[in-house]
């Protein structure tokens, strides 16, 4: 009886072979179980967007072909809204529903403002636009995943407090492998990295300053390639 029990144990080299088996496969598995759920996270948001979408649709149909304007955007939308949840990107689900979605307001002249020494520029987003007047409307950004509850390109004023209210120009999102959920003006959704349609920014500061992952300079995409993002009116050579 004791040969026999001797036999039907494990000794102890054995033990430390399957628990180095298991560390292997669960250091191989977590990442996928990780990726797949950032992929149904990425999936669900994608399909809040295009709900969204169609709340932009019906305002327009019942306001004259005309985008809300930019204050309180997502307060106007609500009649159209069944589920507050679409205003909400399910790997940021400690974010303030008003906040993370971006709506593309383009860039307003601040010339008014005597501080700066920017020069008086004017791209117009969608806000308050007419739906037949958007240049190339399936090339530009009517919605995206942001940091703030407005969008730009990356020409505006640095900061979230500006003469125009709380915004910033500079506050893209990278929740989605580095990139980011765009809702374009024909209603659709596909993910991009900030460095293709904006630039190089990582997040914001807490004065609303631009930053990147190393703390090197803030690039941002050439014009021609941010303005056929963002500008309504530009129309692509």
């Amino acid at each position: 009886m004791r040969e026999m029990h001797d036999r039907n144990a494990f000794t102890l080299i054995e033990l430390l072979v399957v628990i180095a088996i298991i560390s292997v496969l669960a250091a191989i598995l977590f990442p996928v179980f990780a990726n797949a759920r950032n992929r149904a996270d990425q999936a669900t948001c994608q399909s809040n967007l295009k709900q969204v979408g169609m709340a932009f649709e019906m305002y327009c149909q019942d306001n004259d072909d005309r985008y809300p304007p930019k204050s309180n955007w997502k307060s106007v939308l609500l009649t159209y809204v069944t589920n507050l949840d679409i205003y909400r990107c399910p790997s940021r689900d400690d974010q303030s529903i008003w906040n993370n979605q971006g709506y593309n307001i383009g860039y307003p002249n601040q010339a008014t403002d005597p501080t700066s020494d920017r020069p008086a520029l004017q791209y117009p987003g969608f806000a308050e636009q007419k739906a037949c007047g958007i240049v190339y409307p399936g090339e530009k950004i009517l919605l995206v995943e942001w940091n703030c509850c407005n969008a730009g390109p990356p020409c505006g004023p640095y900061g979230f407090l500006d003469a125009y209210g709380s915004t910033s120009y500079w506050a893209v999102c990278r929740i989605h492998t580095n990139g980011s959920n765009i809702l374009f003006g024909d209603d659709h959704v596909k993910w991009m990295l900030p460095d293709d349609y904006h630039s190089n920014t990582y997040a914001v500061d807490d004065a609303g300053n631009p930053t990147t992952v190393s703390g090197g300079t803030v690039t941002p995409v050439p014009i021609d390639t941010w303005r056929s993002y963002w500008d309504t009116s530009y129309e692509n050579e």
